[in-house]
């Protein structure tokens, strides 16, 4: 990993600057995060190793890519009417990977046990040969990414020494996605996978392959324009009161492309729909969606506390699927009957946020103690779900109708006198759904999920405490410092009602709390700062999150003990 930022900025006159910067990283990893469990295939131990906290089973390799740079260029004027800021950016990413799939291609294996039995000899008509790929698969992927994304903001804020100020601004970017992923099973030549397909494009005027690794191919490609007007007014009704409102008109433009092929080339590529065998060839999904986002906020102040009251509403953008035709996320098509085509697009989510709290000191100023409570309301949630019909295996967005989320964070700082400072936060959020929801309704793949489904990845408490003390003598110059923290995250679940973007998902997982701790010493000067640290002291093992993203469920853990020097110096001195 490695990376770097510059910037320059130019005094153009008394009230004008102009900032260029510039950021560019580029990280390559050795495999992923995730650890095996001795589930599902890896159940039996006198045939699988009981695996370590730590320990990774692989049949093919893992791998990750990324490399990204920005430049942004930043006008600002401070003007005798308020100050004007226009902003451009522009954003290329590249990503690729590389990752095992060998467990999944086996869950497709065994499904084909069943649909075997019914051969009758003819490759075309053997419908379970598609997945026959010679009894033990082993299979990788590979996914390569482009994005270029596009930014430009203006912004004009009135001055801000009299009762009431103001923010008007406006936003638009546009941006290009395109994405190639290939799924590879070594060997496939010659498997009834292999002659089944074969058979299939051969029917529809496909030339025939003599070999290929390829069983998957897909290309998704996306544009995406977001076009907003925003603006917020501040007014102070009293010395001590002040009433803030705005919001945000939205506009959405995305076109989604996808293509799936097979057999392309010895181990995937670019498919071809006049030689390849394509069965979905370049549909198209399109969504267009406009709206309008609120807020307000009353604040009341004296001399060492506020109190406040927030009403926010915040969005996720709407889109569309895309997907071959037969499925319930494919384009609307005379080809086939309901439910293909009936969930192609998906609405924008929205959360509503009703919010209260409080910010004080005490003890002139050597405690602060601040507090809120919320209750948020999730309505259209956007969740990925397997398409619910026989043999389909594709993926798209549904919406589910409403969740409540209700929670209080509270946040202290103390300085007990000028060696000591201890800093504590606490979280606890209850959220679950609020509407029960029949998804894929009227297909035998319909699944209910009642009232009360507990929300996934929403851990029930947080807390953290930071405990610092500062040795009162110099050391090289510097202040030394020895510092303690403490976190801890909650129970939560691992999918919402076991609906998750991928197929064979299995039953909901409880995903257990965990704690760390981690040490630091280290000393600061005005012009550098050097410091040793010990993340994770306990070696505590956190169970982050159940993957089931390659049907062989794995588990994504913190990051281990570790060790680590840091050193860091201003140029330019003070």
């Amino acid at each position: 990993w490695y990376g770097g930022r510059a910037g320059l900025r130019l005094e153009t006159g008394e009230n004008w600057t102009v900032d260029l910067t510039g950021i560019y990283q580029y990280y390559e990893m050795d495999g992923f995060g995730d650890v095996s469990l001795n589930k599902q295939h890896f159940a039996d131990t006198s045939v699988f190793p009981s695996f370590g906290p730590h320990d990774q089973a692989r049949y093919t390799q893992d791998y990750w890519e990324d490399e990204w740079y920005q430049i942004a260029l930043t006008l600002e004027g401070n003007l005798s009417f308020g100050d004007v800021v226009l902003t451009t950016a522009y954003y290329d990413r590249e990503s690729t990977y590389l990752a095992d799939s060998t467990s999944y291609l086996q869950n497709f294996q065994q499904v084909g046990d069943y649909f075997r039995s019914f051969n009758t000899g003819n490759p075309y008509y053997d419908t379970g040969g598609i997945y026959d790929f010679g009894g033990d698969p082993i299979a990788n992927d590979f996914d390569g990414r482009q994005t270029n994304n596009w930014v430009i903001e203006a912004r004009y804020a009135t001055p801000t020494d009299g009762r009431w100020s103001a923010i008007v601004g406006a936003f638009y970017s546009k941006r290009q996605v395109d994405e190639v992923f290939i799924s590879n099973v070594e060997g496939l030549t010659g498997t009834g996978a292999f002659n089944y397909i074969n058979y299939a494009g051969y029917y529809v005027g496909i030339p025939m392959k003599s070999a290929s690794n390829n069983w998957w191919t897909g290309v998704y490609d996306s544009d995406l324009k977001q076009s907003a007007f925003f603006g917020e007014v501040s007014v102070d009704v009293t010395e001590n009161f002040t009433i803030k409102a705005g919001g945000r008109f939205y506009s959405i433009e995305n076109d989604y492309i996808v293509m799936n092929a097979t057999l392309i080339g010895m181990n995937g590529g670019m498919p071809n729909c006049a030689i390849d065998y394509c069965y979905a060839p370049g549909d198209l999904g399109v969504s267009d969606e406009d709206g309008f986002v609120p807020m307000v906020n009353f604040s009341y102040r004296w001399e060492n506390a506020l109190v406040y009251a927030t009403y926010s509403e915040g969005f996720r953008r709407g889109g569309a699927n895309s997907a071959r035709p037969q499925s319930v996320f494919g384009p609307p098509s005379d080809l086939f009957d309901e439910p293909a085509g009936t969930l192609n697009s998906y609405e924008s989510d929205t959360v509503i946020n009703h919010e209260i709290g409080a910010k004080t000191e005490w003890l002139d100023d050597r405690l602060r103690f601040n507090i809120s409570y919320y209750q948020m309301t999730w309505e259209n949630i956007q969740v990925q779900a397997e398409d619910p019909q026989d043999n389909i295996f594709t993926l798209g967005i549904v919406n589910f109708p409403e969740a409540d989320i209700d929670g209080v964070e509270m946040w202290v700082s103390w300085l007990p006198n000028a060696n000591w400072s201890v800093e504590a936060t606490v979280g606890r959020n209850d959220g679950e759904l609020s509407q029960a929801q029949t998804l894929f309704a009227n297909t035998p793949g319909a699944i209910p999920v009642p009232v009360g489904t507990q929300l996934p990845i929403v851990p029930d408490v947080k807390r953290h405490l930071k405990v610092m003390y500062q040795l009162p003598r110099t050391l090289f110059g510097g202040e030394p410092y020895i510092m303690l923290r403490y976190t801890y995250t909650g129970e939560s679940v691992n999918s919402l009602a076991g609906i998750e973007s991928i197929s064979f998902s299995p039953p909901v997982v409880q995903q257990g709390s965990w704690r760390t701790f981690d040490i630091q010493a280290g000393v600061e000067t005005d012009v550098w700062s050097a410091s040793l640290y010990v993340d994770n002291a306990t070696d505590e093992n956190g169970e982050l999150f159940f993957n089931n993203r390659f049907a062989q469920q794995r588990l994504t853990v913190n990051q281990p003990r570790s060790f680590g020097f840091n050193f860091r110096y201003k140029f330019g001195g003070k």
